[in-house]
């Protein structure tokens, strides 16, 4: 690991000749003359960057059972990503793209961090189903985290404390259920999960069952009013016994005031999660509601690739420089008609950059349109953290409103009206003059004026992030930010839509600023306003 890190250039051409040598003789690969690529540059000169959109017909050549076409090697699946709009996209998962995305040095560090993580039944780990759907080359659809998840070796699948088959129940309600109806019986020591809301979901829907899975838990049983499918339950019921000096633990647990975490976990030792970007947002909550207990950061990953992996215990994480092959493109020379793509060896400290992925999996010089600021060097390779979608970014008049300016704004009015807000998102709104709108779900019933407090305080802070901003507020170009109310429970209800859906509830994530009208912002507005007032109506970029 420490050989990868001190030359990261040399490992990222390396990285580059293999994935163009294994591929040359696909049909991208000709097309775009693979064969007579000797270095970065002609790389660069030969393949364009790439959006989805501009690969996607070969990929759907791939879904129907056409080979060599991006890949040498056929897919093992496809992960379905779960963005907030636009047709779904399906990433192609072949064992090399595999290999290079999971990251077992990592892994086996924190387990030597943490060695009763060793125990049996002592891992809580949330994935998606690695089979949702099927191709028409009956080739599975589904989530590379739970296709992973089953790949485990013998020895550590036995840390776990979730049989696999959890993740395989369709019904999003009847899964967590099942989920925490094991984990709730376990001695649960690390928790594995990307998103951080998952963890404060798990616990209201422990608080929401606890009777339920209490019975359960002491009769050995899982109860049979919830849908899941009959080859799943009988897979789950198999191993069940009754353990009725668990069930008297918890009951005595749930009868108290407060039904935490740590109560019912009393040895967990460490929770791995996002730490960067929006998911900042649910970092204060989750410390208090798991009592301090310490939070690593999981890196930079998407469906798409592995952008960064933990080093130390510090939250910092560094460029995965031995699983893809990166360039950057300057934040600032986006949209220039050419503009430059540099290599790890090129990134400056302090600046910003989108990321394009090269990988195993077919994605050649893919923008992913995710910005990425590069924080400090390790041992010669850049230190990242992700900060926003590229395309959660938002202007009426040139004040290009950033995710980042805006998680930061609703980071400080939260702090600064001392109010617990479940779920939030900003939306641009037309008027004489326009003005942005927040979208605020709160997690306990809140004072009728605490909302526009909150808009006040955020208003105030955007203005303090973003000088364009403050100074078309001045000028009264844009009105003050508003507020519209939302019911509690939206976010657990739009999760479950998506989910419905097809979307991977593990790696579920929803932007902070919705700069044009999605299916989120129309779910928000028809299904879970408390009052629409006057109609809302939302700018389109």
């Amino acid at each position: 690991m420490r050989k990868l890190l001190r030359y990261p250039g040399e490992i990222q051409r390396a990285k580059l000749r293999a994935i163009l040598e294994r591929n040359a003789d696909t049909v991208y690969g000709r097309q775009h003359g693979f064969s007579r690529i000797r270095n970065v540059r002609d790389y660069q000169k030969r393949v364009p960057i790439n959006t989805f959109e501009a690969l996607r017909s070969s990929v759907e050549r791939m879904a129907h059972g056409e080979a060599n076409v991006l890949t040498s090697t056929a897919p093992l699946m496809f992960a379905r990503t779960s963005g907030t709009s636009g047709a779904p996209k399906l990433i192609p998962v072949t064992p090399e793209f595999r290999d290079e995305y999971y990251s077992r040095i990592w892994f086996l560090t924190l387990l030597c961090r943490y060695p009763s993580s060793a125990a049996p039944k002592s891992i809580l780990s949330v994935a998606g189903s690695a089979a949702e759907d099927r191709t028409e080359a009956d080739i599975p659809i589904g989530s590379i985290s739970g296709h992973l998840y089953q790949r485990q070796r013998p020895g550590i699948r036995a840390r776990y404390v979730l049989p696999y088959e959890v993740f395989s129940i369709r019904d999003l309600q009847a899964r967590y259920y099942s989920l925490l109806r094991f984990a709730l019986e376990a001695s649960v020591r690390i928790i594995v999960t990307p998103n951080p809301s998952t963890l404060l979901l798990l616990t209201e829907k422990a608080k929401e069952h606890a009777e339920a899975i209490i019975e359960d838990i002491a009769a050995g049983r899982l109860r049979r009013d919830i849908p899941i499918e009959s080859h799943v339950r009988a897979t789950l019921e198999a191993d069940l016994a009754p353990n009725p000096n668990r069930a008297r633990e918890l009951a005595r647990l749930a009868g108290r005031e407060s039904f935490r975490p740590t109560r019912f976990w009393p040895r967990l030792q460490a929770i791995c999660c996002w730490l960067d970007g929006p998911a900042r947002l649910y970092l204060n909550e989750v410390t208090a509601t798991y009592e301090g207990v310490p939070l690593h950061n999981m890196g930079y990953l998407a469906s798409e690739g592995r952008g960064s992996l933990p080093f130390g215990w510090s939250g910092r994480t560094v460029t995965a420089v031995g699983s893809h092959f990166f360039e950057f493109i300057p934040e600032e020379a986006r949209e220039e008609a050419s503009p430059p793509a540099l290599t790890v060896e090129q990134l400056e400290v302090g600046r910003r950059y989108f990321i394009v992925f090269t990988t195993s999996g077919g994605l050649y010089r893919y923008d992913i349109d995710d910005v990425v600021a590069v924080t400090g060097q390790y041992l010669g390779t850049p230190v990242l953290e992700f900060i926003r979608k590229g395309s959660s970014v938002h202007s009426f008049t040139g004040e290009k409103v950033t995710e980042d300016q805006v998680t930061l704004a609703m980071e400080e009015a939260i702090r600064e009206v001392e109010v617990a807000v479940a779920f939030f998102v900003l939306v641009p709104e037309w008027g004489r003059p326009p003005r942005y709108r927040l979208l605020v779900e709160h997690r306990e019933p809140a004072q009728p004026d605490t909302d526009g407090r909150l808009a006040e305080v955020f208003d105030q802070a955007l203005q303090r992030l973003n000088i364009e901003y403050r100074s078309k507020r001045s000028c009264e170009r844009l009105a003050a930010v508003a507020t519209a109310r939302l019911r509690m429970g939206s976010y657990a209800t739009y999760r479950r839509h998506r989910g419905e859906q097809g979307s991977a509830d593990a790696q579920f994530k929803v932007s902070s600023l919705c700069p044009k009208e999605g299916p989120l912002v129309e779910f928000l507005k028809t299904r879970c306003l408390i009052e629409r007032g006057s109609d809302l109506e939302f700018a389109v970029a």
